[in-house]
């Protein structure tokens, strides 16, 4: 039997992480540090160069929570990610990451099965995050339900950062375009998991947490 893409965690996610967009991320940081019971970690990467700024907390075995949103020190050229956080009304989930055995071999094997996948990295991330590799389908960029994909070369000190305050529950993923997103799923081997739940219907993630406070809901 051929061995799925898709890593399963320690503890049994198949989920990386989430990705939270946050207009701020400091006060999403506060105001997830009253909801949970934790604060999370916030990133202190900064500088003008650097368009994004982000916070984590842990969702034990070595999966995670992300807050991401813009830097407001930031000065240079137009950045995609930063001005979508920017505009975003309130925290949104905007994706969710799989964790693949070896990126390459993802990209090869979903290209064959038709669907593209191109690596995400920019120049600056080339430079200064040599530890992980990731990548996008660029046809499903805006829906949710498809994930991206990420491979760690170095996980060195990571699950020390994280302050561990809650534990993934159950992620439910709604999409139009079931039939396209149930192969992607399939292929990747994250197809049928109790966690992680693939349903129709409009575009979006709803993750439910279990924390020190309860069970709680982030859209």
């Amino acid at each position: 039997m051929t061995e799925p893409l898709a890593v399963r965690l320690p503890g049994g996610s198949l989920v990386d992480h989430l990705v939270l967009g946050v207009p701020d991320t400091m006060a999403a940081a506060d105001e997830l540090a009253g909801t949970v019971g934790v604060r999370p970690t916030v990133s202190d990467i900064e500088g003008e160069h650097y368009p994004t700024r982000s916070g984590s907390i842990g969702l034990a075995g070595e999966s995670f929570l992300e807050l991401y949103g813009p830097n407001p020190t930031y000065a240079g050229p137009a950045n995609f990610f930063h001005d979508l956080l920017v505009d975003l009304p309130e925290p949104r989930l905007l994706t969710f990451m799989v964790r693949v055995r070896d990126l390459g071999e993802a990209i090869d094997v979903l290209g064959l099965a038709g669907h593209r996948v191109e690596p995400m990295l920019d120049e600056w991330e080339r430079t200064h995050a040599p530890s992980f590799r990731n990548a996008q389908f660029p046809d499903h960029a805006l829906d949710p339900a498809v994930p991206r994909l990420i491979e760690w070369n170095d996980r060195l000190g990571m699950d020390e950062r994280f302050v561990q305050g809650a534990t993934l529950h159950q992620l439910k993923v709604s999409t139009p375009n079931h039939d396209v997103v149930a192969d992607i799923h399939r292929i990747l081997g994250i197809d049928g998991d109790d966690q992680l739940a693939l349903v129709d219907g409009q575009a979006g993630l709803a993750a439910e947490l279990d924390t020190p406070s309860g069970r709680i809901a982030i859209r």
